[in-house]
């Protein structure tokens, strides 16, 4: 008994030092002037920061769709390739364009994939 208390002790501890780095570091992300947009394997849009939003004139709220939608068919077809490679465990430098619902084209060196 005092064994699993121990455990649950030093969990909830592990949970709260968690808790707090996940706050410190969404705080950075916010708070950041860079775009970020975070990408599943198959282009989904799973996170886009504030900046970003603003950059390519999307709401934050707007998360779930594919980049293939701000795009032209040129640079799908880049960003299919490119894609492809970060799943096989590849990195590569590329550069592509967004379509901004206002703007004109925004061009943009996306980031190295973070593994």
């Amino acid at each position: 008994m005092r064994k699993l208390l121990y455990v649950i002790i030093k969990n909830k501890q592990t949970l709260k030092i968690i808790e707090q780095s996940k706050a410190k570091y969404q705080k950075v992300v916010d708070n950041m002037k860079e775009g970020m947009i975070i990408l599943n394997s198959k282009g989904k849009v799973v996170f886009i920061n504030q900046s970003a939003s603003k950059i390519l004139g999307i709401p934050i709220n707007k998360i779930g769709f594919y980049i293939f939608d701000i795009v032209d068919d040129e640079n799908t077809l880049l960003l299919k390739s490119e894609l492809s490679k970060r799943n096989a465990g590849r990195t590569s430098e590329y550069r592509i364009e967004y379509k901004h619902p206002e703007l004109a084209r925004i061009s943009h060196k996306p980031a190295r994939t973070l593994h």
